[in-house]
């Protein structure tokens, strides 16, 4: 019934399941519930407003250091959370569960306008006034 064959196939298969479920599990992106555990436990921390963040998780920290002032501390994992209609933005660090800046920004068409230039990006992200 089982050959060398068959098994080999069973073998493979279930490493295959395994690694993907542990990926699915550990990633931030995996969990329905990520975006709302993030939100809970920065609402510990700090008061919210009373609308849905746009949550974002953070990668490439070097290349956002260089971007704004805002960015310093990042580093990669931490998650920015946007609340668009009152022109919010919180970079909290899920590993020490930590807020490591908030600060106001302000959307224009599809870019960011910061308010130490004149000028608004063509690509969306996060400018600090």
């Amino acid at each position: 019934m089982f050959t060398p064959k068959n098994q080999w196939i069973i073998i493979v298969s279930s490493i295959v399941i395994i690694i993907a479920g542990t990926y699915y599990y550990y990633s931030p992106m995996g969990s329905k519930n990520s975006d709302e555990t993030i939100v809970t436990n920065v609402s510990h921390l700090m008061l919210l407003p009373r609308e849905r963040p746009i949550v974002a998780y953070l990668r490439q920290a070097n290349l956002l250091h260089k971007q704004q002032p805002f960015y310093a501390d990042v580093i990669d994992g931490d998650v920015l959370l946007i609340f668009p209609k009152i022109g919010r933005a919180i970079i909290y660090r899920p590993s020490g569960n930590l807020i490591i800046n908030a600060g106001p920004f302000s959307l224009q068409g599809q870019g960011i306008i910061n308010s130490e230039s004149s000028h608004s990006t063509s690509t969306t992200r996060v400018s600090a006034q």
